[in-house]
């Protein structure tokens, strides 16, 4: 399971990169990516859920 949620870190930390970076489309797929990944192994009370919830909204 951690190596799971690392996956899910990495991929919000790449989603807040691009965003930085101004490639929003390739960041909105990520973070949605990183939410499905989440939903799909029921991790959604995990604060790395919420944090892809969140880099979703930002975009």
């Amino acid at each position: 399971m951690t190596e799971i949620i690392e996956n899910l870190n990495q991929l919000n930390s790449q989603v807040v990169k691009l965003a930085g970076e101004d490639k929003l489309l390739e960041a909105e797929i990520l973070a949605k990516q990183a939410i499905n990944l989440a939903k799909a192994l029921r991790l959604t009370e995990h604060p790395a859920y919420c944090d892809s919830l969140n880099n979703l909204a930002e975009i």
